[in-house]
């Protein structure tokens, strides 16, 4: 949203926009609010896990009161908390915390992330995160991580402003049938797995290492390819390869997601 009408949302939305958890009375706003925002067909149970907390879900949402003084959702974040020791081995080598050391610990997912017209533009996603890194931050969370479609570059802006770092490209991660993709003749779609890591909890073996991790992550790019190449070259290279991990062909790391999903665009 630019110039005037930006300002009159902004103003909109510091006045009477509300922020909690979704509620079951939200999970038809909930999920037509997914149909209009995403290409992806979500089953039930997914809207009826968010809206009651179930399978690990966490939510917060963004409602406001409109002139019928009916709630109405104008954003929503939906994420999963997940031990780390139940997290796809392919994520967790990629993000670095493939240790034993921290099976025991969590790791945020964000599954969907979405703010509605007239709102959008106006900083209600970048609330959104904030109150769910809070989260993730109260559950001992190492690192908050998700996917995001390549040719998303609304999305992916919005992650890097929040300070998300690129960690590889996953070719062909995406199936999508629903014909709202960006080509309806198109099922297949690449992915980046963005991850931003967390303040190490105090009990956490890693706790002495934390500032050494800090200050190394924009290096993670490089030195998480090294490790794949050790990984897959000299140390069992079928340990990452079973049904539940990419090929190594199907992983690129070190791109510049924003710059190719612009150029998919435009082509």
């Amino acid at each position: 949203m630019h110039g005037s009408d930006g300002v009159l949302n902004a103003r909109f939305e510091d006045s009477i926009l509300q922020y909690r958890c979704l509620l079951p009375h939200d999970c038809e706003a909930l999920r037509a609010a997914h149909q209009a925002l995403f290409p992806i067909d979500y089953e039930d149970a997914f809207y009826q896990a968010a809206v009651r907390a179930e399978q690990g879900i966490i939510s917060i949402a963004a409602v406001y009161r409109n002139e019928y003084k009916e709630e109405q959702l104008a954003g929503f974040l939906t994420a999963r908390v997940c031990c780390l020791r139940e997290c796809n081995t392919t994520d967790r080598v990629l993000l670095g915390l493939n240790s034993s050391l921290v099976d025991g610990y969590n790791a945020l997912y964000i599954l969907t992330v979405g703010v509605l017209e007239p709102l959008r533009h106006c900083g209600v996603g970048s609330k959104l995160l904030a109150a769910i890194l809070e989260q993730a931050r109260e559950r001992n969370c190492l690192s908050v991580f998700l996917h995001v479609i390549d040719y998303n570059a609304a999305a992916i802006a919005f992650y890097q402003r929040n300070c998300f770092q690129e960690i590889a490209l996953l070719h062909d991660f995406y199936y999508i049938g629903s014909g709202r993709q960006l080509n309806p003749e198109q099922t297949r779609y690449n992915a980046y797995l963005y991850a931003l890591p967390l303040e190490v909890p105090q009990t956490c073996p890693f706790k002495l290492w934390a500032p050494l991790h800090t200050l190394l992550f924009p290096l993670r790019r490089l030195l998480t390819r090294l490790y794949l190449w050790f990984l897959w070259t000299i140390w069992n290279p079928r340990r990452l390869r079973h049904t539940e991990t990419l090929e190594k062909d199907d992983i690129e790391l070190g791109l510049e997601p924003l710059a190719r999903s612009q150029a998919r665009l435009q082509s």
